[in-house]
C-alpha cells in the first residue's frame, strides 16, 4: 500500500497578539487624484512587523497599483480599514505627503512617515503638522548607518532603469516609433542615447542602457564627475564635457535623450531643443519619475528599508530615541512635535525652523 505525501508549502495566518500603545502603523493608500503609484509596505514585510509586536491598519485597496489584494495583506495579519482609522494610527505611512484635510485627523503627537516633496513647502500644512505636534520622517532624507540614503537610492535606480525601458517602448512600432531596439544585435548599429547630468538615476540609466547593447554618451560640466562615471559604468560609456559643439553634435544625431540636473547650472535651451530628430525620445528626470510606472519593483526594496527603521525603533524603544541617538534618522526629520527642523522648508514656506538638536536637548 502507497501513500502519497502532500509537500506543498500552506501559507498560513499570522498570529499576532494586541498592539503595545504607541506600536500601531497607518498604511495609507495613495490619492485617487494623483499619479502616484507606489507604496512602502509588501505584504510579507507587513508580516514580519506584524511578528515584531506592531499592529498595522491598512485603508481598503491601497495597494491595489502594485497588484496586491487586502486579503493579500489580511493573512499576514493586516487589519483592513478605512482611511479615517488609518489616519488615527502612531505612525502614518504614505509614500506623498498627506494632505491637509488628513494631516488634521491625525492623532495628536503622532508621526508621517513619508517621502520629501514639495507639498512640504506649503504652510497651511505646515501649521497643521504644528498644531498636531506631528513628527514628521522624510524616508528619502534618512541616512544609513554607512552614509547612504538608502531609500532615495532605492527609487533612483528604479527610475534610472524604467526610464530605458520607457525609450525602448517609444522607439518599438507599438509605441509609435521607428521600430528599432536599442541594440545588442551583432550586425546592427544601436541606437545613440544622449545622457546629460549626473547622480545616481543617471548612472542606473546609463549601466541599462549599455547592458541592452546601446551606444551611450554621457555629458556633464564636471570632469571629475565624469571620471567617477566611467569607473561605475566601465569604459564602454563615452563621456564628453558639456560644450556647445559637441553638445549640438550629439543632439542632432541622439536616438534618446535623458535630461537630469548637472553638477553645476545648465540649461537645455530652445537652441538644443530644436536640433532634436523628430522621431526622438526626451525624458527629463526632473519632470518625470519612471518608477511609478514599476510600484511594485520600488514597494519591495523600499519596505525592506522600512522594516530595518522599525527593527531600530524597536532597538530604541521609541521613535525619538532613534531620532536623538542615530544623526542618519534625525537627518530625515521635517517637524518634530510640531515644530519645523528643515531648512529647506523653512525658506520656502518662510516659517521659522528650530534647530532640532536644540529641541532633543530641551527634551532631555
Amino acid at each position: 500500500m502507497s501513500t502519497t505525501m502532500n509537500l506543498e508549502p500552506k501559507l498560513e495566518k499570522v498570529q499576532h497578539t494586541t498592539a503595545k500603545p504607541g506600536r500601531t502603523i497607518g498604511l495609507l493608500a495613495n490619492n485617487y487624484d494623483s499619479d502616484e503609484t507606489r507604496l512602502l509596505l509588501t505584504p510579507e514585510t507587513c508580516g514580519r512587523l506584524i511578528m515584531n509586536g506592531w499592529e498595522i491598519n491598512m485603508e481598503t485597496e491601497a495597494a491595489t497599483t502594485i497588484s496586491y489584494t487586502d486579503s493579500d495583506y489580511a493573512q499576514y495579519g493586516v487589519q483592513i480599514t478605512d482611511r479615517a482609522t488609518a489616519l488615527q494610527a502612531d505612525i502614518v505611512l504614505s509614500y506623498a505627503p498627506i494632505q491637509d484635510a488628513d494631516a488634521e485627523k491625525m492623532k495628536p503627537g503622532s508621526a508621517l512617515f513619508c517621502m520629501f516633496s514639495h507639498a512640504f513647502f506649503s504652510r497651511s500644512l505646515i501649521n497643521i503638522l504644528k498644531q498636531q505636534r506631528i513628527t514628521t520622517l522624510a524616508l528619502d532624507e534618512v541616512i544609513s548607518h554607512n552614509g547612504v540614503q538608502v531609500f532615495a537610492n532605492i527609487v533612483d535606480d528604479v527610475d534610472g532603469s524604467a526610464a530605458i525601458w520607457y525609450a525602448q517602448e517609444a522607439l518599438s512600432f507599438l509605441g509609435g516609433g521607428k521600430g528599432v531596439l536599442l541594440g545588442g544585435i551583432p550586425g546592427i548599429m544601436p541606437c545613440e542615447i544622449l545622457i546629460l547630468g549626473m547622480g545616481r538615476k543617471v548612472i542606473q540609466a546609463a549601466k541599462t542602457a549599455l547592458a541592452l547593447g546601446a551606444q551611450v554618451t554621457l555629458m556633464d560640466n564636471d570632469m571629475s564627475e565624469l571620471q567617477v562615471a566611467e569607473q561605475l559604468c566601465g569604459d564602454r560609456l563615452v563621456t564628453c564635457a558639456i560644450h556647445p559643439r559637441p553638445l549640438a553634435s550629439k543632439v542632432k544625431t541622439a536616438d534618446v535623450i535623458f535630461i537630469d540636473s548637472c553638477t553645476h547650472e545648465f540649461e537645455f535651451s530652445n537652441q538644443y531643443k530644436a536640433m532634436v530628430k523628430k522621431d526622438a525620445f526626451i525624458l527629463n528626470f526632473n519632470l518625470s519619475s519612471p518608477s511609478i510606472s514599476t510600484p511594485r519593483t520600488v514597494t519591495q526594496g523600499l519596505a525592506t528599508c522600512l522594516y530595518n527603521l522599525f527593527s531600530e525603533i524597536d532597538l530604541k524603544q521609541s521613535l525619538e530615541a532613534a531620532i536623538s541617538t542615530d544623526s542618519g534618522v534625525g537627518h530625515g526629520v521635517i517637524t518634530y512635535a510640531g515644530h519645523l527642523c528643515n531648512k529647506l522648508t523653512g525658506t520656502v514656506a518662510g516659517i521659522h525652523v528650530v534647530d532640532l538638536d536644540i529641541l532633543l536637548a530641551n527634551k532631555n
